[in-house]
């Protein structure tokens, strides 16, 4: 890889992550491409070199459920780049299947992992590399829909999953509460690291629009490289290189969140039971290998969906009893 700023973007091949990777190779960024599909990236990384003449792009495998897939990104990416000056995690699509509105605790788990979890061991195995390069950035990005759902803000008393509200919606949305609280720790922690990190809302629109209203998809792929070029703004420009710690809506205007999200208590003890979740993770793993299973585990795992419930899906009592 040449010596140049490299970026790292999770779920690439969605369609944000298209719109916001072709943009990124406009400004002759050296891009990493995390993805699920390997061959669907690879063709992604021959229309960016296409179309924009950027040929530095690397497809690595990247499962954000699995805590193994998660590791051998991470030394992949020290092995061969040994340094890196943004981050993008990128929140997956999120539809409603009107025939799988219960979810079962693996699901569940595997949920989690997608829309938090993964983006929590990511980036923190990934601290290292920002933190050894000049000026680096990390933007977590999250659906502008979570506003309208503040009593999903991760907080109060653990309960256990198979009694929780496993609905998508509720699960998706303490998802995206639990990222922007990470992105507030985060932001404390690295203080005076030389290394960002910011809240990005995605607008609605996005990828539903296209997938579901054919005859609009020409307005969806506007909204899709509009909201790409902001985040390029975000990701590079100048104006926003000391700024860390902040919420930005879909037009880069800086806003507050509830006050519940502020909590520092509560966004330590959601970032130890993360780290408790993910090492039960990898000592599941670990004993599988050594039984002579399947070595590469995942969320879905039966011990590890149990310590999902135990440690991070908390009651979210009205924000108004805190």
């Amino acid at each position: 890889m040449r010596p140049a700023k490299i970026c790292v973007v999770t779920a690439a091949t969605t369609p944000q992550g298209r719109a916001l990777c072709h943009a990124l190779a406009a400004q002759e960024i050296t891009l990493i491409l995390g993805c699920e599909d390997v061959a669907a990236g690879q063709t992604m990384g021959e229309e960016i070199r296409t179309q924009t003449g950027n040929a530095h792009s690397v497809v690595l495998p990247l499962q954000l459920s699995s805590p193994a897939s998660i590791r051998h990104f991470v030394q992949t990416l020290q092995a061969r780049a040994g340094q890196l000056h943004l981050l993008v995690n990128q929140t997956t699509n999120y539809r409603i299947d009107g025939t799988r509105l219960s979810l079962a605790p693996s699901q569940a788990a595997w949920y989690w992992g997608q829309h938090y979890l993964g983006h929590f061991a990511l980036t923190t195995q990934l601290l290292p590399l920002l933190r050894a390069s000049a000026r680096s950035r990390i933007i977590n990005l999250a659906a502008a829909k979570m506003l309208n759902y503040p009593q999903w803000i991760p907080r109060g008393k653990a309960l256990s999953l198979a009694h929780a509200n496993q609905l998508y919606g509720p699960l998706f949305y303490r998802a995206q509460w639990a990222k922007l609280m990470f992105t507030y720790l985060l932001n404390c922690r690295l203080a005076g690291s030389g290394v960002t990190a910011n809240c990005y809302l995605l607008p609605a629109s996005g990828s539903r629009a296209q997938a579901w209203f054919a005859p609009r998809r020409w307005r969806a792929a506007r909204a899709l490289q509009q909201t790409a070029r902001r985040l390029v703004r975000l990701a590079c420009g100048p104006e926003f290189a000391t700024l860390s710690g902040k919420l930005f809506t879909p037009t880069l205007a800086q806003i507050s969140s509830p006050a519940a999200t502020y909590d520092y208590e509560a966004g330590l003890r959601l970032w130890h039971a993360s780290e408790q979740l993910l090492r039960a993770a990898e000592a599941f793993g670990v004993a599988a290998e050594a039984a002579g299973r399947k070595p590469i585990t995942d969320l879905t795992s039966a011990p590890v969906s149990a310590a999902v419930g135990e440690s991070l899906l908390w009651d979210s009592a009205s924000l108004h009893d805190a």
